[in-house]
């Protein structure tokens, strides 16, 4: 029993010392530790039985409920595998335009950098190494953490460290005759670009080039060419209060009115209740996609062979970013297709129309925020809602707050996993009948098949 006690505390510590440990194991190692104790400073000493017998008799459930709850709410992360065809690589590029300098940072001088990372179809030869999901993840959390608020809980995220993906780093392309349409991925406001990688995988898998923008100082962090992480630390705040309630109403309103003139109105005081920042930040976002699309044609020849196919450009957000690439939809007669993944679309004010066909996919919280564009698109416009489902539920952070996100109210009624899928569904049918124009694919039909969308089309 002793040797076997020894060999459980060499292994703890062999743990320790090269940090390949999950915290959410800390209450299963705590009790070894603590046998440790009562094995050699305490059993033996006959006036301390009693306190011994005590002490196990409560820190054993105590500590078997604490592992069990840590596993069970923020459980252990690993990427699901992409049901495409295709092997996956990765790599990341920093695309700098000189055109234009950071006007959101107060000390930055420079022109705008923006980090990508592409993900693409690849041709393995076994070499390869699988694309760490989040470097410096130690330092990643702390970031994390405290743009979430929860700087009491900076290693929230450590665990997401020893996490895999599906994509190896660097790896040559497919590119034995084969054109890929192109993706541009945008980020929310706020939010990290990695925890959209599930998706963004599935998307790649299936024949797709991603490329993903990091939208500087509006995300926490970002990973440069060198795979290195790097903080935002500097961004003017946003001082205007933003009145829920009020926004909730205007909501409730444009879900239900078909007056143009009472619709503009609507979004124009939502707009008013925006913090200063807002229309600059849009701006920015905007400039920055079409700018990365500018730079495809360079990325195109130098990296990946000529396999992009530049006549098949689809743009695709999550939240704030799902507004940009929808107002880049509106801008840029290039891109043929475009998807917001729940996020408030802008441009109702000026009279603005997708130049190509649409998608919304939005939660139960904010349905019919973008009917105002079903109703007087040019274009083929899909609007939809998916029954169970919250802001978090369109991102990574659907799997890895685990049952937490369920219980607490963060993420919606449906299972993680399975709300992921049904929007990898919807993503690549769209992209499949809009990019590849695959013509036998029947949105509607793929639609009804899901009992949990609700949605409308216009007739174009």
């Amino acid at each position: 029993m002793r040797l076997y006690i020894i060999l459980i505390a060499i292994l703890i510590c062999l743990l320790l010392l090269f940090n390949s440990y999950y915290w959410q194991i800390i209450p299963l190692c705590s009790i070894t530790i603590w046998l440790l104790v009562d094995r050699f400073f305490l059993s033996n000493k006959n006036s301390k039985k009693m306190m011994s017998n005590l002490f196990w008799g409560i820190s054993i459930p105590v500590v078997i409920l604490g592992t069990f709850i840590t596993l069970t709410f923020i459980p252990l992360f690993n990427i699901p595998n992409p049901e495409g065809s295709y092997s996956l690589g990765t790599m990341y590029f920093t695309l700098r335009d000189s055109s234009r300098n950071d006007t959101i940072s107060k000390v930055s001088s420079g022109i705008r950098e923006i980090h990508t990372q592409v993900w693409y179809p690849a041709k393995l030869k076994g070499s390869e190494k699988r694309d760490i999901y989040i470097p410096s993840a130690k330092k990643f959390s702390k970031i994390f953490a405290t743009s979430q608020g929860i700087f009491w809980f900076p290693f929230v995220l450590n665990h997401l460290g020893k996490t895999r993906t599906n994509s190896y780093l660097n790896a040559q392309i497919e590119g034995s005759g084969a054109r890929y349409p192109v993706v541009v991925f945008s980020h929310g406001l706020g939010q990290f670009y990695k925890f959209n990688t599930i998706l963004i995988e599935e998307l790649a898998s299936n024949g797709y080039i991603v490329i993903a923008i990091s939208h500087p100082f509006d995300t926490p962090c970002t990973i440069n060419s060198k795979n290195e992480l790097i903080e935002y630390k500097t961004r003017e705040k946003n001082t205007r209060a933003i009145d829920t309630s009020e926004l909730s109403t205007i909501f409730k309103r444009i879900s239900v009115t078909d007056d143009l003139s009472e619709l503009r109105e609507l979004y124009k005081v939502f707009y008013n209740s925006m913090p200063v920042t807002w229309n600059q930040q849009n701006k920015n976002w905007v400039q920055d996609i079409l700018f990365t699309i500018r730079e495809l044609n360079s990325i195109n020849f130098k990296e990946f062979k000529g396999c992009m196919d530049l006549k098949a450009i689809g743009v695709l957000g999550f939240s704030f970013g799902g507004g940009a690439s929808g107002l880049a939809a509106m801008s840029d007669t290039t891109i043929k297709a475009g998807i917001n993944l729940d996020g408030w679309q802008p441009g109702h004010l000026n009279n603005n129309y997708f130049n190509c066909p649409f998608m919304f996919i939005s939660s139960e919280e904010h349905k019919g925020a973008n009917d105002f564009f079903l109703k007087y698109s040019e274009h083929k416009v899909f609007d939809l809602t998916i029954e169970g489902t919250k802001h978090p539920n369109f991102n990574d952070m659907a799997i890895i707050l685990g049952k937490t996100g369920r219980f607490s109210g963060l993420t919606g009624k449906i299972e993680g996993g399975y709300g992921l899928d049904v929007i990898e569904k919807l993503v690549i049918n769209f992209f499949d009948l809009y990019l590849k124009k695959i013509e036998n694919i029947d949105i509607v039909n793929c639609l009804e098949y899901y009992q949990e969308i609700h949605y409308q089309t216009n007739t174009r």
